[in-house]
């Protein structure tokens, strides 16, 4: 429990009084009793060696004098930061944000900087593992309003690079690139390299240069990051890196390349995974290996439960492609139709849901059904605002058509594609 008067000279001043001490007696033998009372009217601010005289003499500790909060309180914070990055780290992200919103709204907290910090940090990351983007952006902002970059230089290209993933999430791929571009460009202390916040940051500009349909600029930051990822001990932005790059190599059309850095990232991050990166890596070997689809389909299940959004929606129609390739038609559709249930998908996630509900259709022999699904689907396609993923429904749309028979169909849907991708 907080206890004692808002500033430190309020909570000497209470705590000599509770131990029925004089300023004169407090003072004994190192201070004055004059200095005292100004430390207790807030006129003079303490020296180190000073804290550590009165904490002794008032038997608290110091961080108490500072902040307020007692030694049993910081340790139950501690520990309620301890239990949320596990949950965090586990893949529990939407209990993680809980539990980092609850800590963060504590009052002991906001007296305690650090601890203030890492719960603001903390709910910012669960929320965007948890699917939800424009919250941990809001989140960001009252952490970068904290943060001071010159004291953390390598943590502002951490928060930087989150903020540009969340941008990207949201479809502002413009935005996204500038942030981390800038923040690139951003000078840092002399001597100072900061591998793991360059390397995060360069993940997530490979990932918004791809997703703006830049793939030059992708390709040449993806091997970037790739040889310093080779040279950097710590596993996250390892992981993020190898990740960004295969789904760039999948692009290219360098498809063993893909598969191998997924691999690597899934063992870098080791059985603790989080969720989004087995779904990630899930979508990357499903098209990089589209006639292997077993060990994606298992990246993919596992990480269904958490995912929510349009991470949910992808996942299943990922699921849907997968098990129509394994010839179960039924579950294809299954997996589809849950996607059309839950809410009205954007455009371009419609159109891709009814595309592999029209494969499984033609898998279950339903032609007229299947060719109805890719008319609705052409339909979305339409009202989608252009660009690479709207391209890639298209190009699907036309190798649909033409497995239908439909020549001059399959041509018209191809030229949708090219316009799409600014071809």
């Amino acid at each position: 429990m907080v206890t004692g008067g808002e500033t430190l000279g309020a909570r000497v001043r209470a705590l000599r009084v509770q131990r029925g001490l004089s300023q004169a007696q407090l003072a004994y033998p190192t201070l004055s009793d004059s200095y005292i009372s100004l430390i207790e009217s807030d006129k003079r601010s303490p020296a180190e060696d000073v804290l550590a005289f009165l904490a002794d003499r008032l038997e608290c500790s110091v961080s108490y004098l500072i902040s307020g909060v007692t030694e049993a309180e910081t340790r139950r914070l501690a520990d309620r930061l301890g239990v949320a990055r596990e949950a965090l780290e586990s893949g529990r992200a939407a209990e993680a944000a809980e539990a980092y919103a609850s800590i963060g709204a504590e009052r002991a907290t906001a007296m305690l900087p650090g601890y203030a910090d890492a719960a603001l940090w903390g709910w910012a990351r669960a929320l965007e593992e948890a699917g939800d983007p424009a919250r941990a952006l809001d989140v960001l902002a009252r952490y970068e309003r904290r943060l001071d970059p010159q004291a953390r230089p390598g943590h502002a290209l951490e928060l930087a690079a989150a903020r540009c993933r969340c941008l990207r999430s949201l479809g502002e791929t413009a935005a996204a690139v500038h942030e981390a571009e800038e923040a690139m460009h951003r000078p840092l202390p002399a001597g100072t390299v900061f591998a793991e916040g360059r390397l995060e940051l360069g993940a997530a500009l490979t990932l918004a240069h791809h997703t703006r349909g830049d793939l030059v600029r992708a390709a040449g930051l993806a091997d970037e990051i790739v040889a310093l990822a080779d040279h950097t001990a710590e596993a996250r932005p390892r992981t993020l890196a190898y990740l960004a790059a295969a789904i760039v190599a999948v692009d290219r059309q360098d498809r063993e390349r893909a598969a191998e850095l997924t691999q690597r990232a899934l063992k870098v991050a080791g059985p603790r995974a989080s969720p989004r990166l087995r779904f990630a890596a899930g979508r990357v070997l499903l098209e990089a290996r589209p006639a292997e689809p077993d060990v994606a389909q298992r990246l993919l299940l596992s990480a269904e439960p958490a995912l929510a959004g349009s991470d949910l929606s992808c996942c299943r129609i990922l699921l849907s492609r997968a098990a129509t390739v394994q010839g179960r038609f039924a579950d294809a559709l299954a997996h589809a139709d849950q996607v059309l249930r839950a809410a009205e998908p954007p455009p371009a996630l419609r159109a891709a849901t009814l595309l592999a509900r029209s494969r499984a259709l033609a898998g279950l022999d339903r032609p007229e059904a299947a060719a109805a699904d890719m008319d609705a689907a052409e339909v979305a396609l339409r009202a989608a605002e252009p660009g690479r993923r709207t391209g890639q429904a298209w190009r699907e749309l036309a190798d649909l058509r033409a497995a239908a028979g439909d020549v001059a169909a399959s041509a018209a849907a191809y030229r949708q594609a090219l316009d799409s991708l600014g071809v």
